[in-house]
């Protein structure tokens, strides 16, 4: 779920001055290729209202 191109453009934009990818390049293509949208559930929805 969190091998997607959004978490990987969320990462790339809040960075400031530097940014640098470590890791298997191959993961990281794949996030670029993947452009799947999920619903995600975070429970903010249920936190704010104070449910």
């Amino acid at each position: 779920m969190l091998m997607t191109r959004g978490v990987l453009y969320t990462a790339v934009t809040r960075a400031r001055e530097l940014f640098i990818v470590v890791g298997d390049p191959d993961a990281v293509a794949g996030m670029v290729n993947n452009n799947r949208q999920t619903r995600r559930y975070s429970g903010l929805r249920a936190r704010l209202i104070g449910e």
